[in-house]
């Protein structure tokens, strides 16, 4: 089984480099057009099954890639975007001037960053990685999973990707291909 991992389209506020979060914000023309392009290519894995975040803009992601692969999306609240609390709405020049200490942390050390109002980034990863592991266990094939920028770079630092949390890129409407074999995940390439 190959596991599928795909960034929603572009929104404005991506544009705008602002946090989203747990915003319900929703895909313009560029990101239904990578949408659009994302599906056609994930028909050349034939997807047995089709995972993706309760948030609007992933849904929507979901709903133009399921069209065009034969899928109906299925909701699951766990891949959702990490919730930026008191960052969400800003641009990253604002935080930065706002939270440098919290920045720091959030760039040298993710794993221990806290964002205030919001989220830790290890507990967005541990409910990533229950998410995954569930419907690995429930599926029998291939598995596209639409989701957010930060939980696919989460889950690339745990399986050792290097460089995975900021190095790695994650555009908008970009898949993410993982393997599993003898119980290890591992990298396998992107489209």
């Amino acid at each position: 089984m190959k596991l599928l991992l795909v960034r929603h389209g572009e929104t404005d506020w991506n544009k705008e480099l602002r946090y989203q979060g747990r915003r319900n914000t929703f895909l313009n023309s560029t990101g239904i057009r990578q949408a659009h392009e994302a599906g056609e290519k994930l028909k050349e894995y034939a997807p047995a099954a089709l995972y993706t975040s309760d948030l609007n803009r992933t849904k929507q992601t979901a709903d133009i890639i399921g069209k065009i692969i034969g899928l109906t999306p299925q909701s699951e609240p766990r891949l959702r975007e990490i919730h930026f609390g008191e960052w969400e709405g800003k641009t990253y020049p604002e935080v930065l001037e706002l939270y440098p200490e919290e920045v720091k942390v959030w760039r040298e050390r993710p794993l221990e960053a806290h964002v205030p109002g919001g989220e830790a980034l290890r507990d967005v990863l541990a409910r990533m990685v229950e998410s995954i592991e569930d419907i690995y266990s429930h599926v029998k094939g291939n598995t596209v999973v639409v989701t957010h920028g930060g939980p696919i770079r989460l889950f690339l630092c745990h399986i050792g990707a290097e460089g995975a949390m900021w190095e790695y890129s994650v555009k908008p409407g970009s898949i993410i291909v993982i393997g599993k074999s003898g119980g290890k995940w591992t990298l396998l390439g992107q489209k």
